[in-house]
């Protein structure tokens, strides 16, 4: 995720880049000899860094962090790290500056949807950089509690495999009925990809769904029981739910 995000910055070139990493990929070296980034710099040239974005695993965190802290204790911090608390980053990093973020898959191709939150301790510059930065996968959001990034984890963050698996049983249900299996992948796969287009341009799936359905028609037959008792929506609830709940659970 750290990675999207570092693509999408330097197509941008608005900021100069420093990134940490001591396992460098052969990419991040190509950027390094390419001038498009800082990589592995002294700590005297971190000094005047405005903001940090930690992106690494959660079970990684404090080891990755413990040599920085007299650094990241003087700036803003920036978050990706999945399930850990504010409280936590404040202890680790040694400064109340911080915005946590749940970004998604889509990140990758500039069509992500990130959700922050922005701990009490961080100013409005450095929460209009952070979401500056995160703007660069794709859209960015503020919420007003941390605790509804767990709902964020569970809609958005979760939600690209949900999306996946509706196109994976949409698929085999067309194997089903006779059609084989490669088109009715790509049938499948491209029926998203084009309902997808349609959604971004119109952002109203109701009306979408509306244009799509002849009374009368195939459609509406099928509709009758994705949307009938024991449908679609109360299972995407259910699921949404689980997820929430575990989300909670793991930043416990």
């Amino acid at each position: 995720m750290g990675g999207a995000f570092l693509r999408g910055l330097v197509a941008r070139d608005e900021f100069s880049l420093l990134v940490i990493e001591p396992r460098a990929s052969p990419a991040l070296k190509a950027l390094a000899r390419a001038g498009q980034i800082i990589l592995n710099p002294d700590l005297a040239a971190m000094g005047l860094a405005r903001l940090a974005v930690i992106a690494v695993k959660p079970q990684v965190l404090p080891e990755a962090i413990a040599p920085l802290r007299p650094l990241l204790s003087h700036m803003a911090v920036l978050s990706i790290a999945a399930g850990v608390r504010v409280k936590r980053l404040e202890d680790l990093c040694g400064t109340r500056r911080i915005i946590r973020a749940m970004p998604n898959l889509a990140v990758e191709i500039g069509m992500g949807i990130s959700a922050a939150y922005a701990a009490r301790g961080a100013t409005r510059a450095d929460v209009v950089l952070a979401l500056s930065i995160l703007r660069a996968g794709g859209k960015a959001e503020i919420v007003a509690r941390e605790d509804l990034l767990d709902a964020v984890t569970a809609v958005s963050g979760s939600g690209p495999a949900y999306t996946f698996h509706l196109v994976e049983a949409l698929a085999e249900a067309a194997q089903k009925e006779g059609l084989p299996p490669a088109l009715a992948r790509l049938l499948a796969n491209e029926t998203l990809a084009g309902a997808a287009g349609l959604l971004a341009r119109s952002g109203d799936p109701a009306h979408l769904r509306e244009q799509v359905t002849s009374p009368g028609g195939t459609t509406e037959a099928g509709l009758r029981v994705l949307m009938g008792r024991g449908g679609l929506t109360p299972l995407v609830r259910k699921t949404v739910a689980a997820a929430r709940k575990r989300a909670r659970d793991l930043g416990r």
